[in-house]
């Protein structure tokens, strides 16, 4: 009891003096008391403790990198960790180990949104709420996973609208029906009368031999710099195709032949915009037999 206080040993004296219910009542509040203390001491120890940590670290020279250089080599090890995903494990987002290493690294890695732009559905809609959140403003890109196993079905149409409610930070799609089932239709209903300003890269993907695009395919939408547009496995009418004047990239490809569903060449040159003409075949000169 000698290290006790006063007010302790003041209720412990008193335990054959008061009334039963009453000592109760003010051991009780003696405990809670005590308790907030503790809770309080503990607080300012790890405080303390804290403060040191990220002192003792301030003298690491890594540490000393600007946080411009630092984010760039987070960018890099996320990179890298998703393009060398050759195991379904890997692919996950295992980059964020990094915002544990230190104070300062998740400070740096959670002010820098182009980390968190690489919206890959999982299905985890958790993640991609982090990720969305995380990427402030910054563009996105939206893909599927590479491995079927790490897909979530329960969490994957909720993912998805999650992400494409953000249309006008959308600038790249990635979708393979065998992963998310997501389906040309799909994407009509998310982005249907809503301008897609930024999107630069639409790839939709499937192995079915019979699936269609949509014949008013985000025509209602506009797609003012989509430069990249991939279309496989999907029967394809040219007027169904995203108005756009400046694709630099097609590919459009599917591997069954359907007699009567590819149409002239001349109406995709005419889907693909009113600057658009087919190629023209030119001769080329070639040097005479006498010139070396």
């Amino acid at each position: 009891m000698e290290c006790f206080s006063e007010e302790t040993k003041s209720l412990l004296e008193s335990s054959g003096q008061l009334r039963p219910e009453l000592y109760r009542q003010k051991a009780k509040q003696r405990i809670l008391d005590l308790e907030h203390e503790v809770a309080q001491r503990i607080r300012l120890l790890k405080d303390e403790i804290w403060a040191l940590q990220v002192s003792r670290n301030d003298g690491i020279p890594i540490a000393l990198l600007p946080a411009e250089i630092l984010s760039k080599i987070f960018l890099e090890v996320a990179f890298l960790t998703l393009a060398n995903s050759a195991l379904p494990g890997q692919e996950k987002v295992t980059w964020i180990h990094l915002t544990h290493v230190c104070h300062q690294w998740r400070i740096v890695a959670l002010n820098c949104p182009s980390l968190w732009s690489l919206i890959t559905l999982t299905g985890s809609i958790t993640m991609t709420r982090i990720m969305l959140a995380r990427s402030k403003k910054h563009s996105l890109t939206v893909t599927p996973p590479k491995h079927l196993n790490l897909l979530k079905p329960q969490g994957r149409w909720e993912s998805l609208n999650l992400a494409l409610l953000e249309t006008n930070r959308l600038r790249a799609i990635e979708l393979n029906s065998d992963f998310n089932g997501v389906e040309p239709q799909h994407l009509e209903v998310a982005f249907q009368g809503k301008d897609l300003p930024i999107l630069e890269k639409l790839v939709l993907t499937s192995s079915g031999s019979s699936h269609r695009i949509p014949q008013k395919f985000l025509q209602s939408s506009r797609t003012p710099t989509l430069k990249h547009l991939e279309v496989v496995g999907y029967i394809i009418l040219w007027d169904p195709l995203p108005s756009a004047t400046g694709l630099t990239f097609l590919k459009l490809h599917h591997s069954f032949a359907i007699e009567g569903e590819r149409p002239p060449e001349k109406l995709l040159f005419k889907a693909v915009g009113p600057n658009a003409s087919p190629p023209v075949s030119r001769p080329v000169p070639l040097p005479s037999p006498g010139i070396k």
